[in-house]
């Protein structure tokens, strides 16, 4: 069906003019629907992904410092366990006149280094 650009009537296809005002059929063009007339959707704000990027730890640098410092040492691989490991050190070392030092130090030495490495591993 064509409709008349000058009254807006409905025609038949096969019409040379419009049947209600006369209009030559060469002028007519369907009328543009609403979505035509509609204003372009707005876009949508891209949002930036951030990625972080943490670098492992050195299973040797938390081997060293846990050898030099003990449970201080132990802050680079793990800070729950350096502050776990600090209050059961001072602890001992006033229930054992300091001999507990030669127990719990390695225990930070080893603690220490399983910490670093588990942290590498829940990185890849």
């Amino acid at each position: 069906m064509a409709f008349c650009s000058q009254c807006g009537m409905q025609n038949p296809d096969a019409a040379n003019f419009c049947n209600s005002c006369g209009a030559t059929i060469a002028q007519v063009l369907p009328p543009a629907p609403a979505a035509w007339n509609a204003p372009p959707p707005q876009a949508v704000p891209v949002i930036p992904a951030y990625i972080v990027v943490r670098p492992p730890k050195s299973v040797g640098a938390a081997i060293i410092l846990a050898i030099f410092f003990g449970p201080l040492g132990m802050l680079y691989s793990t800070i729950p366990g350096a502050l776990a490991m600090m209050f059961i050190s001072f602890v001992l070392i006033f229930l054992t006149a300091g001999f507990s030092v030669l127990i719990t130090w390695p225990i930070c030495i080893i603690w220490s280094a399983l910490a670093a490495e588990s942290y590498n591993r829940a990185l890849r």
